[in-house]
């Protein structure tokens, strides 16, 4: 979580970029290029200081480098230990790692690591520069660092991340490049992961109705944006780079592990202004997305399938939880029309959003994520503790009104309800019991 007075602080220090940002600039691509390197760990080391003196720090591997590292919480005295987005062996303590990564720093020429960049067409923004995305500026999880083709500036107008599954059914391959297409014509950035399946078909139809002068669409990858990932859409990556922007906060050459893909998802759903889910498994990485955009106050629509599909029980769940039914485009432009007159930026054109008062639809993120929470802690639950937890609501309610509610016996719906208790669905109020 950044301090308040670094967003206060970014508009003096974006009024340009002059020869000595441009510098910290490349000290801080050269940086993010270390080997072991995560978005955590940059951001701990280049957190408000100038990139050159971080650099310095790492190549004489000085005892601030072990002391920043320590300050995580990977790092248990002075071992590490996984978590998320954590790439390095569990034995590797920061020693180690700073060792590692003073050895590759001495062998780098930061002056051709830049002019590599330059001369493939690719941007480095830091946190707080000039053209770094506005609505990832006020994240709280913002990249320290962006690696970019094209031009960026596309998000900062009406944005929409249409999101699902890599093994889409022909019906959601046919929904998402609708709502591509639709979005773009009405003047909407639309965003991905460029996976297969939905993302392709979003970005396909984007690709195909963008209107001339409006905003192209936008790719966010997992590993850098010289690495094509599927192989098979390196034609309409440099396409969506040529119309749009793509970007990463992986450095060039990273490859698209699986760790780095829960961290791509943050950036897509801090970006868009709705996060529009078209087909997902209950457990597939568009649902990391859903929950990215959830904390962050974006709304979530969700495109309804069959009951019979597999590729449909995600965004039938989320449905059921409370989220926006995406019947066609005209529903998502409403959200995003309202969106744009809040943070004053322009409107998608439709008519289908004319007269709509903003602040007209409920807000129902908060409400959604409490319930999707639910949802995914009742997986684990037994089919009587999934009845005793339907059998409660807001109203503290006698147990032996749970059990009449929920056909359970007395002493199963006392178990039940102590389970419910323990993973923080129910709680106890004056010997009755009510729904958290």
């Amino acid at each position: 979580m950044r301090p308040p007075d670094r967003l206060a602080a970014a508009a003096p220090a974006a009024a340009g970029v002059g020869s000595r940002e441009q510098d910290d600039t490349k000290y801080a691509a050269a940086v993010a290029a270390l080997p072991l390197m995560t978005p955590q760990r940059l951001s701990v080391l280049l957190h408000d200081r100038e990139a050159l003196k971080v650099w310095q720090e790492l190549v004489e591997s000085r005892p601030c480098v072990r002391d920043a590292l320590n300050s995580m919480r990977s790092f248990t005295a002075g071992h590490g230990r996984r978590e998320p987005g954590d790439p390095r062996p569990r034995t590797q303590n920061a020693a180690e790692v700073a060792a590692k990564w003073a050895h590759a720093a001495r062998a780098v020429d930061v002056e051709q690591s830049w002019l590599t960049l330059r001369e493939g067409g690719v941007t480095v923004l830091r946190w707080g520069q000039e053209g770094y995305p506005s609505r990832l500026l006020s994240d709280h999880q913002p990249p320290e660092v962006i690696f970019f083709r094209g031009e960026l500036s596309v998000c900062e107008g009406p944005a929409a991340a249409i999101v699902g599954t890599r093994r889409a059914t022909h019906y959601g391959t046919e929904v998402a490049a609708e709502l591509g297409a639709g979005l773009a014509q009405a003047g909407v950035c639309v965003i991905s992961g460029l996976a297969a399946g939905i993302d392709t078909a979003a970005h396909e139809g984007a690709l195909a109705a963008v209107a001339p002068g409006s905003p192209g669409p936008a790719g966010i990858v997992g590993g850098g944006i010289d690495v094509y990932y599927p192989s098979r859409n390196r034609h309409l990556t440099d396409r969506v780079a040529s119309a749009g922007a793509l970007a990463s906060e992986a450095p060039l050459g990273a490859s698209p592990e699986p760790w780095r893909f829960p961290l791509r998802n943050r950036i897509i759903a801090a970006l868009a202004q709705v996060v529009v889910v078209v087909e997902s498994t209950r457990s597939g990485g568009a649902m990391h997305t859903v929950e990215a955009a959830l904390v962050r106050g974006r709304e979530v629509f969700a495109v309804p399938g069959s009951v019979r599909s597999l590729a449909s029980e995600g965004t039938n769940e989320l449905l059921s939880a409370g989220a926006h039914v995406a019947r066609d485009t005209g529903d998502v432009l409403v959200a995003i029309d309202q969106q744009c007159v809040a943070e004053g930026v322009a409107r998608p054109r439709t008519g289908k959003t004319a007269g709509v008062a903003p602040g007209s639809r409920d807000d129902a993120a908060p409400q959604l994520l409490e319930r999707y929470v639910a949802i995914e802690r009742l997986r684990g639950c037994s089919e009587v503790e999934r009845q005793v937890y339907a059998a409660l609501d807001e109203h503290p309610r006698p147990i032996d009104v749970v059990c009449q509610r929920s056909e359970a016996s007395l002493g199963a719906a006392a178990l039940a309800l102590d389970q419910l208790m323990t993973i923080g669905l129910a709680e106890p109020t004056d010997g009755a019991w009510r729904r958290l």
